[in-house]
């Protein structure tokens, strides 16, 4: 009897466990389903917009065209007259002689590039002639300069001839050079 009852209390427990457990097993089971549905319906959302999508069409064009040659000739021809179509304001554009409005425009174009032009040469004759007039005044500048110091450059001069003379241990070459340093001009860099 004590070896029923313990049967008897597993068996219970084990039916408790396996009420949870085959719970769990439906619900998560459902969950499986739901996906698996949701799967299904975005593959035919899927499958619908292939067959209506731009790449199918023309695929499906080609391999018409491939099998009948009185379809390309169709084809083509309407491809072609539909590049005609885009391309032909352009071919009338440049046969047709040009009209009042280009001429205008032309012109326009002319007289401002004319007088960018004139403005250039007017804008170049005037540096040009700055730079002459600035370059006279300053010639006029330092030949004033040159004659105001001549007199005291040649008391200079004669003040280093004295003292070269007093000084019996200072050669000539030596006050050459001293003249150049202090009484000559040195040319601009």
């Amino acid at each position: 009897m004590a070896k029923k009852g313990e049967y008897q209390k597993l068996d219970g427990e084990y039916q408790i466990l396996l009420g949870i457990s085959q719970a769990k097993i439906n619900s998560i089971d459902e969950e499986l389903n739901a996906i698996e549905g949701k799967i299904k319906n975005e593959e035919q959302v899927f499958t619908q917009y292939l067959n209506n999508g731009f790449l199918t069409r023309v695929e499906a064009l080609t391999n018409l065209l491939k099998g009948n040659s009185a379809l390309q000739f169709r084809y083509y021809l309407i491809v072609a007259i539909l590049m005609l179509i885009e391309v032909m304001p352009v071919i009338a554009k440049s046969l047709l002689p040009a009209g009042t409005y280009d001429e205008k425009v032309f012109l326009r174009e002319e007289l401002e590039k004319e007088t960018a032009f004139e403005n250039i040469r007017k804008e170049k004759e005037l540096k040009e002639l700055y730079n002459k007039m600035a370059k006279e005044n300053d010639a006029s500048t330092i030949q004033d300069f040159f004659n105001l110091t001549r007199d005291d450059r040649n008391e200079k001069i004669r003040s280093f001839s004295q003292r070269w003379k007093e000084d019996k241990h200072q050669t000539f070459d030596g006050m050459w050079e001293k003249i150049k340093r202090e009484i000559l001009s040195k040319q601009e860099n």
